[in-house]
């Protein structure tokens, strides 16, 4: 006896109903409900032309069911947009690299001023070209000395 089994166990889907699933199911029958009682509304009521009510309802119960289907970062839309309001919400954090081993006389450091090994003071910097210029020299001192202890080991 033979079972078929999916090779990639992550896009499996539990089919409900002819292939869809129980939350694709349920967003299809909630847009075709609102969809049609709008077309009997628009038509019967407002006596607009069937033509015009389509063109009103579109916009209406194409994103209902489009929650259903669609995916975004493997996320449905439900979670992805609560996803993207939490984000949105977080406080914006910035990442300032640490420049290892900064001497005193390459921050230019006043006699006041704390000092924290590692630690270069933008303030006291002429430019953004000067502090790449002091970062590129340090990681060139970096990589001089770590090439001068392979060679000791070896």
């Amino acid at each position: 006896m033979k079972v078929q089994v999916n090779q990639n166990i992550d896009s499996y889907k539990d089919d409900f109903f002819k292939g869809l699933t129980f939350r694709q199911t349920a967003v299809s029958v909630i847009g075709v409900s609102v969809g049609a009682g709008m077309f009997l509304a628009l038509t019967r009521i407002a006596h607009l032309n069937q033509t015009v009510a389509v063109y009103i309802l579109f916009p209406v119960v194409f994103p209902i069911i489009a929650s259903g289907f669609l995916k975004v970062h493997g996320m449905d839309l439900k979670t992805f947009l609560l996803q993207r309001m939490k984000m949105q919400k977080m406080k914006v954090l910035y990442y300032s690299p640490e420049v290892l081993a900064a001497r005193e006389n390459d921050t230019k450091q006043k006699p006041d001023q704390a000092y924290a090994s590692g630690e270069v003071f933008l303030e006291d910097m002429a430019s953004i070209k000067d502090l790449e210029d002091f970062t590129r020299r340090k990681m060139e001192d970096i990589r001089i000395e770590t090439d001068e202890r392979l060679q000791k080991t070896e």
